[in-house]
């Protein structure tokens, strides 16, 4: 009687180990993509603080440099934004071409997107991201 419990809860064990690591799979990589999601928004707050200040960097137009700040703080979080994956508009101009970083004292919206390769399955997913902020009043 005994040795059929051993060999029976062996089954069940063996019958239930593909589920149980599906789920920990699953669960370790939604909190791989979060924790993905929450660098891609962090490196947009960041630079929402220095786009709204109205800097360029040299030799280039302030949507160039606001993209550029972006992909350059995104590197410290192992982020890998395209610029063509950037948009920067004002909150009026949704549809402004991505490259409109508005006037002094005006909303503007900067959007990223990026892909997300997972490592178990060899799925990927777009995580997309936007913050919102006021430019000051520069001349």
């Amino acid at each position: 009687m005994r040795s059929s419990s051993r060999g029976s809860a062996l089954v069940e064990f063996a019958a239930s180990l593909p589920v149980l690591s599906a789920v920990l799979f699953i669960g370790i990589e939604m909190a791989r993509a979060s924790a993905h999601h929450v660098s891609l928004q962090f490196a947009l707050t960041r630079a929402m603080r220095w786009a709204v200040l109205g800097q360029t960097l040299p030799a280039m137009t302030r949507a160039q440099s606001i993209k550029y700040k972006l992909q350059e703080i995104g590197t410290t979080y192992k982020l890998e934004i395209n610029t063509a994956d950037i948009s920067v508009c004002p909150v009026a101009q949704p549809a402004c071409g991505g490259s409109n970083p508005g006037l002094g004292g005006e909303l503007i919206q900067i959007s990223a997107s990026e892909e997300f390769q997972m490592v178990f399955g060899g799925w990927s997913l777009t995580l997309s991201s936007s913050v919102v902020g006021s430019n000051e009043p520069f001349t």
